[in-house]
C-alpha cells in the first residue's frame, strides 16, 4: 500500500510538474521495506496514522544523513540514495505526501473511519 501510493505522488508530480525526480520506483519499494515495524503500530479505528507514521519514517530518512547514507535497497546490491539528486527527490515527495496527509485529516474531521463492526 504505501510502496504503490508513493508511486502514484511520484507519477502525478512528474506529470503535473513535468519533471523527472531522480528517485526510482525500486528505491521507494526500498525505503519502505527498510522502515522498522514500530511505524507500522496503529490504533484500528484511525488508518491514517500510518500514513502519519510513513511520514515519521521518511522525515527520519531526510533528517539523518548516516541513516539516509546506510539504507540499501531490498537485494541490498548499493546504497538507496547513491546519487545527490535522489534525496532532494525524495523530500519532494515527502513535501507532496504530506500535502495529501494534511488534505485528509481536515476532511475525516473527528469523525472515527472504522468502527469494531468494521471487523466483526
Amino acid at each position: 500500500m504505501f510502496i504503490r501510493l508513493l508511486k502514484t505522488i511520484k507519477a502525478d508530480l512528474e506529470e503535473d510538474e513535468k519533471v523527472s525526480l531522480e528517485v526510482s520506483s525500486f528505491d521507494l519499494c526500498s525505503v519502505v521495506y527498510r522502515m522498522p515495524d514500530q511505524y507500522f503500530v496503529f490504533a484500528l479505528n484511525q488508518p491514517l496514522d500510518l500514513i502519519r507514521n510513513l511520514l515519521l519514517w521518511m522525515q527520519s530518512v531526510i533528517e539523518n544523513k548516516v541513516l539516509s547514507d546506510g539504507l540499501r535497497v531490498v537485494d541490498d546490491t548499493r546504497v538507496i540514495f547513491d546519487k545527490g539528486s535522489k534525496l532532494p527527490s525524495f523530500h519532494r515527495i515527502f513535501n507532496e505526501l504530506c500535502v495529501v496527509y494534511d488534505g485528509a485529516l481536515k476532511e475525516q474531521g473527528n469523525r472515527t473511519l472504522l468502527s469494531e463492526a468494521h471487523f466483526n
